[in-house]
């Protein structure tokens, strides 16, 4: 399919959900500090002193990432193919009393409307599986500064109780996403100076399983996803033990491709 009419796709679904968020009981924090968000921990571990930085936050959905970056010193540019989800962008910075250090941009991802080397930073969370990966490469590489950083998160393609949720969640996810292989993060990585990546989230993924049988929540009606991070205290014993296994297991590099998540690092 051609960019173009991927886009459309993607934009009409994101501005559908947009209507749908509670954005009063979004704790941005929360995307960052909870006990489940190990992803997020380990992002900003990579890109360490905020303050004084100028991010780009690609695919920023509804701007929990923005928000946190901007209410920690960083300049931002929010960017994303919903206007919709950039009108909750809007909203979220104005509680946040951020609003003055994040600017709103419409864009799709393979389009980046900035100037060449003007970027110390670009992040993206959960953005790329809905893009064409060569297209964003070749934009990210340009607008980025020499030596400058590009940090996603990104979900896997391997993990089999991950992939029986993903065909139940139908109604929560675009029918054009497509979770990363390894062959995607070469061609992500193709021509930048440093390429690495780490893998999280393999046993810790079982609590998926509790959400269905446990709790009875269906994956069409419910973000398992978000669940796992809003109330990542409610299973934090229990994903700390799982954690624990996952620390013992991964050592073992096979079995990396079968996590749920990898973060992504590129260095220009």
């Amino acid at each position: 399919m051609k960019i173009k009419d991927r886009n459309i796709i993607e934009e009409k679904f994101h501005d559908s959900w947009a209507k749908t968020l509670d954005l009063d009981n979004i704790v941005v924090d929360k995307y960052f500090t909870a006990p489940t968000a190990i992803e997020c921990q380990y992002a900003l571990k990579l890109i360490g002193r905020l303050k004084g930085k100028k991010i780009l936050d690609l695919g920023c959905g509804f701007g929990e990432a923005s928000v946190w970056f901007a209410s920690r010193g960083a300049k931002v540019v929010a960017l994303d193919i919903s206007a919709k989800m950039l009108n909750c962008v809007e909203v979220l910075a104005k509680r946040h009393k951020v609003e003055k250090f994040i600017s709103r941009i419409k864009a799709a991802a393979e389009k980046i409307p900035l100037s060449s080397k003007s970027i110390n930073l670009i992040f993206g969370g959960n953005i790329l599986h809905h893009t064409n990966i060569a297209a964003v490469s070749k934009e990210v590489k340009r607008i980025l500064k020499p030596k400058g950083k590009a940090i996603f998160i990104e979900p896997l393609a391997y993990n089999p109780i991950i992939n029986i949720y993903r065909k139940m969640a139908r109604n929560v996810r675009t029918e054009m996403e497509k979770p990363f292989t390894l062959k995607d993060i070469r061609i992500l990585g193709s021509g930048f100076s440093g390429v690495s990546h780490k893998e999280f989230q393999l046993f810790t993924t079982l609590i998926f399983i509790w959400f269905f049988l446990g709790e009875g929540l269906y994956p069409s009606k419910v973000r398992y996803w978000k669940k796992f991070i809003e109330e990542g205290d409610k299973y934090a014993k229990v994903f700390k033990i799982l954690q624990k296994i996952d620390t013992i297991v991964l050592k073992i590099p096979f079995l990396r491709r079968y996590c749920w998540n990898t973060v992504i690092e590129l260095v220009k």
